[in-house]
């Protein structure tokens, strides 16, 4: 490496690097981290049951007496206990469990009590609030190793991971990033290039340059994890597939849909071997699948062209040949694909069960989306129908849940530029309400401008975004039904001198923008009116003739 045994910095990180990803990135880990809690087809949280928080135990939770005990001082080391402390607890730390849908959540691992030292309870610190007095403990221990041993011993491994996750829980990502990679080089050096307890380091490391957004730093680290997992494996190991997932997961949120795909396929390909392709452990796999396809498609947000891909795949990814990444190409927008991933789902879901099933409804409703986005109104139809009559059956509310029409798919407009030199402090919060009718198809008409405040910065891109958007339909009885009156506002940043039109506003705009806030009550209430064509649009061409 680089002018140093582990990390080389070019410079001193400035704000603006650290969200280098563009929107649409970030649209996508949104996207995907509604798909993987089971809402990605629709923004109603009601379609699932919600999700328990899981909350790392506090101190009083964890046993009598541990909340009331002090914090042990570090004991000094010695050469006849460095060895087996160094084995011991680099075994609790390092070892990675392979059955984890995400192995980089493993920030909260239960360490084993060393000699003196109580690993378990300076990571009870860590994720109780206390991270500072637990950073200063591991400070002066990591100080007390390098005394009694070296800058490289076995020991450090541990109490540096631990710092790490102390710094970036305190949001010093820098310093997190710099204890990890040392503590991978560390143990790089001890126990192999290929090793695989550095796992959970790389992987902690790849989520600290995600939450500096810094995608393809973390990219490197995802791709490097990938490849010592699948060196220490038989390619059709089901330990392979959380692996596959989680690398699949990080190409979906940077957008590079075709690897992701890929991934997601062997995947599946690992569990019809073992005999597991319909049981629900495969079932993450099958979403995967549809959500790339559907993301091909229908873009988070607003792009014209959804073949660009802001972060283009340079080679492919480890384990991946250039021929099989290819073959994703020819899948390109394949709604026969992911139409079969989410048949698959309703399937898994349907065995063993018996009557009203809340996990299996929402798969239905998956599917139906899935329909619905691709013109396919007959077939969601039918769909959200059978739902309708099986909540109904089971003495759900289904008259409530489907009351209202649903949001399942608005490309998000970009914010506008802030002008060169503006701080995020001095951002405003601008917003435009639209008034429309839902159709029975779930397409909006009618499209109005009630309210934009600044007059006209983003009422165009608002508006053609609505035009874009899919809507479930209300259903009454049953039966898909048109929706009046319909509302949506969209918020959305600005800056004092930003432009309108292409140009910059001047005074008298300035000022007119101001008196607008002022009556913006007043505003809301008046009646634009709509742009020619647009009051009576027709429902969106059925999108289903370019994908079968």
């Amino acid at each position: 490496m680089k002018n140093g045994p582990w990390r080389n910095r070019s410079g001193p990180r400035t704000h603006d690097n650290r969200h280098g990803p563009t929107h649409l990135a970030w649209a996508c880990l949104l996207l995907y981290s509604s798909f993987t809690s089971g809402t990605c087809f629709a923004q109603a949280a009601s379609d699932d049951p919600p999700a328990v928080d899981q909350q790392t135990p506090t101190q009083t939770e964890q046993g009598p007496g541990m909340a009331a005990s002090a914090a042990p001082a570090a004991a000094p080391l010695t050469t006849q206990t460095a060895r087996s402390r160094a084995l011991e607890a680099v075994e609790g730390l390092m070892q990675p469990n392979l059955q984890t849908p995400r192995l980089a959540d493993q920030l909260d691992l239960q360490l084993p009590t060393v000699g003196d030292i109580d690993y378990n309870y300076i990571e009870s610190q860590i994720y109780s609030g206390e991270e500072e007095p637990a950073a200063r403990n591991l400070e002066t221990l990591i100080e007390q190793i390098e005394t009694a041993q070296n800058r490289y011993h076995p020991d450090l491994i541990v109490p540096l991971a631990l710092l790490g996750d102390a710094k970036r829980k305190n949001d010093d990502f820098d310093e997190a990033l710099d204890h990890y990679s040392r503590a991978r080089h560390v143990a790089r050096v001890h126990y192999g290039l290929f090793d695989m307890r550095q796992i959970p380091l790389v992987y902690r490391e790849a989520d600290t340059h995600r939450l500096l957004g810094e995608l393809k730093e973390a990219g490197k680290s995802e791709e490097y994890a990938y490849e010592v997992i699948r060196k220490a494996h038989d390619p059709l190991n089901p330990a392979v597939i959380p692996a596959l997932h989680r690398l699949a997961g990080f190409y979906v949120q940077s957008y590079n849909l075709l690897a992701a795909r890929s991934l997601y396929n062997q995947a599946i390909n690992i569990h019809e071997v073992n005999g597991s392709d319909l049981s629900t452990d495969a079932i993450p796999a099958y979403e995967g699948i549809a959500l790339t396809h559907r993301l091909e498609r229908f873009p988070p947000f607003y792009v014209k062209n959804p073949d660009d891909n802001p972060f283009p795949t340079e080679a492919p990814p480890p384990g991946l040949s250039g021929n099989e990444l290819r073959k994703q190409y020819v899948a390109f927008n394949n709604f026969p694909a992911g139409e079969r991933a989410l048949q698959r789902i309703v399937k898994v879901r349907q065995e063993g069960t018996e009557g009203y099933d809340a996990a299996t409804t929402a798969a239905i409703l998956q599917l139906a989306d899935w329909h619905l986005l691709f013109g396919r109104t007959h077939d969601a139809g039918t769909l959200y129908s059978h739902v309708f009559t099986e909540m109904q059956t089971a003495g759900e509310d289904a008259i409530g849940f489907f009351a209202e029409p649903k949001l399942v798919y608005f490309p998000r407009p970009f914010d506008p530029s802030p002008p060169r030199g503006a701080s995020p402090e001095d951002a405003q919060t601008g917003e435009v309400t639209l008034e429309f009718i839902v159709s029975a198809t779930g397409r909006v008409r009618g499209l109005k401008t009630r309210a934009s405040y600044p007059p006209r910065l983003m009422d165009f891109r608002v508006r053609r975004s609505m035009r874009a958007a899919v809507f479930r339909p209300r259903l009454i009885d049953g039966v898909s039904t048109r929706a009046d009156a319909q509302s949506y506002t969209h918020e959305f940043s600005f800056f004092a001198d930003m432009t309108v039109n292409g140009r910059p506003m001047d005074a008298n705009e300035r000022d007119r923008v101001q008196r607008v806030l002022e009556r913006d009550a007043q505003e809301r209430g008046a009646d634009a009116t709509p742009t020619e064509g647009e009051a009576d649009e027709a429902p969106l061409s059925d999108a289903s003739s370019g994908a079968r």
